[in-house]
């Protein structure tokens, strides 16, 4: 067995006020900023992270998002020789219609999601309603769910770890490769940005670093300090940077 690889897979574009991603600032920039999943090879199982959105035809709520033909999950990881029926392993970093919305689409998975996600996906807060929205729905029950109470190791030099903050259940996950420990930090951190500016006020993190969509602020400092430790390179969720390498390995 080789070490393993990480492959991003883009899988659309939203427009968003880069607000949105920094907290209390830049209110009033428009950005677009990418939807990404992330296939990891090299080891035992194959391993998709998170599943992207929904056809952008199916609703307006969610605009402005746009797909290109081959940017949906199954032809992003064709174009890596790997067949949906491939997919054993899928983990969910939180339920957000931008993340969650295809698992369907891998009917041989078990699923990876925190049982604080699901817990507050029932019901969330009026503000946070719309994130939950998919289209088709995130089931909230499905015996192909495996529930997890906090960290857990899913696969040799695979773990993934509760960092609540952008939402209660949010979990990032780590990658052993051969040198280096990668962290998928879902949309805790989603632009490299706001990660590499986080000691700009001399106290780690700065309003850069921070989500405006989040629950508890301390609870997030917390998360947003344990994932320093947690990976040597950590990887944002909607950052075009994170395309700028074909491969982590």
């Amino acid at each position: 067995m080789g070490s393993l690889v990480i492959h991003p897979l883009h899988l659309g574009t939203i427009g968003r006020d880069k607000s949105i991603f920094t907290y209390l600032k830049n209110t009033g920039t428009q950005i677009e900023a990418p939807l990404l999943a992330w296939y990891i090879g090299g080891g035992k199982h194959h391993i998709l992270v998170d599943t992207g959105g929904h056809d952008p035809e199916a609703t307006e709520l969610h605009g402005p998002y746009r797909r290109e033909p081959d940017q949906d999950p199954l032809s992003q990881l064709a174009a890596l020789g790997v067949r949906a029926e491939d997919i054993d392993v899928v983990i969910l970093t939180h339920l957000h219609w931008d993340h969650a919305t295809n698992a369907h689409l891998f009917p041989r998975a078990r699923i990876y999601v925190q049982r604080r996600e699901l817990q507050y996906a029932v019901a969330p807060l009026a503000p946070h309603r719309w994130a939950y929205e998919a289209y088709p729905p995130v089931p909230l029950h499905s015996d192909r769910y495996k529930v997890l109470d906090g960290d857990a190791e899913i696969a040799d030099g695979v773990q993934v770890y509760l960092t609540p903050g952008h939402t209660p259940g949010l979990q990032g996950v780590a990658v052993h490769a051969a040198d280096t420990v990668y962290f998928l930090a879902g949309d805790n951190v989603p632009l490299a940005e706001g990660w590499e500016a986080r000691q700009g006020y001399g106290t780690m993190p700065c309003p850069d670093a921070i989500h405006a969509v989040h629950m508890d602020l301390e609870v997030y400092l917390a998360s947003l300090r344990r994932i320093e430790r947690l990976g040597d390179v950590i990887i944002p969720s909607h950052d075009w940077k994170a395309l700028e390498r074909r491969e982590y390995r």
